[in-house]
């Protein structure tokens, strides 16, 4: 049996760690499951020491803040499984999530594999049997081209080798996963992915990367994408222009992001627009999502139009559910 070990960055999760410890203890024996509790200042540290008292596989690290490209790196570090997951820690897994991703990575010699992820209180579309296969030269650009490799971590098994290596380690706050599956993306030869549900995402608003906009993932976004792009003008030449296409798609969204959450400044929005038109009309052909494409078109030409336009379509949405809820 493949031992599997996954990490679980933690950082004031007393409500919801307990919950995503269990899902994953209570289903595949071979484990270990590395909580790095990241300078929290509530019971997360407590409750895992109590878990671990009882369950040998449970390995609690305890660091000083500093994010989650810090806290997934030292996992890897410290983990010694034969294959590496991640859980975030107010999410869960399905009983089987590790038996199903290892059958497909053994059944498709694959370096990774990927599974559907469920958003809750949102529908599920249901599940099938298409399997999809990416591999060869062609991962990588797949990757940047969003073609059906998603950025998130969580929803995915690697081989050790995939992850373990200098290239891959962090100090981002934001966006490491973007970062850490390009390069995992670089290391396979070979992605499966399946269309079953076995990874849960609580849509919790007040998670880190789901609550107030933080000006810092902008900043963790350009670093991102400045080390892609770098690389891709080194080791891919022809996939730089595609780097810094999917980029500025990447970039636009941290701006609907900002304009989400009602933050604005001007400074930054100057950068953002400076950044998305380097390159003229040719993101909105790289633009697949239409709603996002015709937001992208109104952006290159003005922002404040850009941004009062999104700021009134989230405004009359939210009014809608008001009055739908009543």
């Amino acid at each position: 049996m493949k031992k599997v070990s996954v990490i679980i960055p933690a950082y004031n999760a007393e409500k919801t760690i307990e919950r995503a410890i269990k899902s994953i203890t209570g289903g595949y024996s071979f484990i270990e499951v590395i909580v790095v509790n990241d300078g929290s200042t509530d019971n997360t540290q407590s409750i895992v020491e109590n878990m671990a008292k009882e369950d040998d596989r449970i390995v609690l690290i305890n660091q000083d803040n500093g994010g989650v490209g810090v806290a997934r790196s030292k996992g890897i570090k410290e983990s010694t499984g034969d294959y590496i997951a991640f859980c975030d820690s107010d999410d869960w897994y399905e009983n089987n999530f590790i038996e199903e991703h290892i059958k497909h990575l053994e059944e498709y010699s694959a370096d990774i594999s990927e599974c559907r992820t469920h958003i809750s209180n949102a529908r599920d579309m249901g599940n099938n049997d298409k399997i999809i296969i990416k591999e060869g030269n062609s991962l990588v650009a797949d990757y940047l081209n969003y073609n059906c490799i998603s950025v998130a971590l969580w929803d995915k098994v690697y081989k050790r080798f995939i992850l373990d290596n200098e290239d891959i380690f962090n100090t981002l706050r934001y966006s490491e996963d973007l970062y850490m599956n390009y390069v995992a993306c670089k290391y396979a030869k070979r992605i499966v992915k399946f269309n079953t549900t076995k990874y849960n995402w609580y849509n919790n608003t007040s998670s880190l990367s789901r609550g107030k906009f933080n000006p810092l993932k902008l900043d963790n976004d350009f670093q991102s994408w400045t080390r892609i792009i770098e690389d891709c003008k080194k080791n891919y030449p022809e996939l730089e222009e595609t780097a810094r296409l999917s980029s500025e798609l990447w970039i636009c969204g941290t701006f609907r992001s900002m304009v989400s959450c009602g933050y604005h400044n001007r400074e930054l929005e100057k950068k953002i627009a400076t950044y998305i038109r380097q390159d003229g009309i040719k993101p909105l052909k790289a633009e697949k999502n239409k709603k996002n494409k015709a937001f992208l078109r109104v952006a290159l030409f003005s922002f404040p139009m850009a941004r009062f336009i999104w700021s009134t379509k989230n405004f009359l949405i939210r009014m809608a559910k008001k009055i739908l809820r009543r």
